[in-house]
């Protein structure tokens, strides 16, 4: 149900919705290896680049709400986080193009904001969440890492300025 490819290397992660995220070579054309989850899966993000992750996590998002995120080792996955972010399945899981921050996005209409700690990239702090008036159709970071903008069911388009932490 979704593709990520990898920012430095010829690899991308893929999640079905059965719930299997796998890893790719994809100028090998080979699956490097693959785990299943429990839920269905429904998105995918790959945390932009920086010396503490070395471009090796990826967040996955689930249909019974829960977010995984995964640290990608030399022959499996590894989890990092895991925790339940909304009660409706989620339709989008992204991060800030600083890294600093972390949005998902359910079915329901609901937006939870997170601010990741620079330090452990294991810790994603819940800040706060806003419902909208009708169904996300789609979101996006607008103007860098400060601010989202998503479309509504209803034709509307709104925007959000991250919270600060605290």
């Amino acid at each position: 149900v979704d593709l990520r490819p990898c920012p430095i290397a010829n690899a991308a992660v893929s999640l079905g919705s059965e719930g299997c995220l796998k890893l790719w070579d994809f100028i090998k054309d080979k699956e490097v290896y693959s785990k299943e989850y429990s839920g269905k899966g429904t998105c995918l993000d790959w945390m932009p680049t920086s010396e503490l992750n070395q471009s090796k996590v990826v967040a996955a998002g689930f249909s019974n709400g829960i977010v995984r995120i995964m640290l990608l080792g030399n022959a499996e996955f590894h989890i990092l986080a895991a925790f339940k972010a909304h009660d409706a399945p989620l339709f989008k899981v992204l991060y800030s193009p600083d890294a600093k921050s972390f949005i998902t996005a359910a079915t329901d209409g609901t937006i939870f904001f997170f601010v990741l700690n620079q330090e452990d990239l294991q810790i994603y702090e819940p800040i706060c969440m806003v419902e909208t008036e009708s169904t996300i159709t789609d979101i996006r970071w607008h103007s860098g890492s400060k601010k989202i903008i998503a479309s509504l069911q209803s034709g509307k388009v709104i925007e959000y300025v991250i919270p600060e932490k605290g």
